[in-house]
């Protein structure tokens, strides 16, 4: 039997209700509280990890622009730059995939 909970369409919800209640966990008037602690969590990471990611892409930025004007090396900045890719790829991999 699929959670109790109707669509102002008037469809259901078609996930399986929690053990002891009618309501799956996205529904239960009961869990409110709890999914939206969960909510702030997930945006409080999400936002950090955004922030870390757009701050690693000005730093790779900067790196190049210093490189082009001559002030750092070329072999070594590619090698900076590659772990620096990898890390952001890490990061956006472990975004999305949880």
């Amino acid at each position: 039997m699929p959670c109790a909970f109707k669509f102002p369409n008037g469809d259901t919800c078609n996930r399986p209700p929690m053990r002891k209640s009618r309501f799956c966990f996205g529904h239960d008037p009961k869990k409110k509280q709890q999914r939206l602690a969960i909510a702030k969590r997930t945006a409080s990471l999400r936002y950090h990890a955004s922030t870390d990611l757009h701050q690693q892409a000005q730093d790779l930025s900067d790196q190049i622009s210093a490189t082009e004007a001559g002030q750092d090396k070329p072999l070594e900045t590619l090698r900076n730059l590659r772990a620096r890719i990898d890390f952001v790829l890490e990061e956006i991999e472990r975004l999305t995939h949880g």
